[in-house]
């Protein structure tokens, strides 16, 4: 980002309003990747199947989606009303440190609220993975004003809610729909 900036925007009088944003982990509904705990544990409930967790303490900084995405709205519109210093460009959006858990406090909550059975894997990924995680996500919530809505629990509850809503016939656009509602009208 720093040499795409250097290189349009140093000697030129248009003024920069492109910024690289990064979030924490993303859960939240319709999320059906491979290898990653959320989308992993919706699968096993579904399926009645055991969760494998391979790093059952690592730690992660959770977030429900729509967090870090209000985050990119209020950035996009600041920049685009020049409300942003323009060398400010490297945001971070996660949540609040108590957000920050071990894979096996999520598992150990989600078996308290659904059916799911679990077993410990040794980790056959090829490449090592970083066992804490943090964002500092300071800058954005003080000169952004932004703030995470959710907290973990809601976070947590409101994917298995997508799911089961999706299981009993709701559409993916209905529930999205329902839970931004309920996401921007929270206080």
């Amino acid at each position: 980002m720093e040499s795409y900036i250097k290189s349009f925007f140093k000697n030129s009088n248009l003024k920069n309003r492109i910024s690289t944003v990064r979030a924490g982990n993303v859960i939240g509904g319709g999320d059906f990747s491979t290898n990653r705990l959320f989308p992993d544990i919706i699968s096993v409930i579904n399926n009645k199947k055991k969760l494998k967790i391979r790093n059952p303490n690592h730690i992660r900084p959770w977030q429900h989606v729509l967090d870090p995405l209000m985050g990119y709205l209020i950035l996009a519109k600041k920049q685009c009303i020049n409300k942003v210093d323009n060398k400010e460009h490297a945001w971070n959006f996660g949540p609040n440190k108590s957000n920050f858990k071990k894979v096996i406090d999520i598992v150990k909550f989600i078996k308290r609220l659904q059916k799911l059975e679990y077993i410990l894997t040794k980790n056959n990924i090829n490449y090592k993975e970083t066992e804490i995680l943090k964002l500092n996500s300071l800058k954005a919530k003080k000169k952004l004003n932004w703030t995470s809505k959710w907290n973990l629990t809601e976070s947590i509850i409101k994917t298995l809610e997508w799911n089961e809503n999706i299981k009993n016939g709701i559409s993916a656009k209905e529930m999205c729909e329902r839970q931004f509602l309920m996401y921007i009208n929270k206080k």
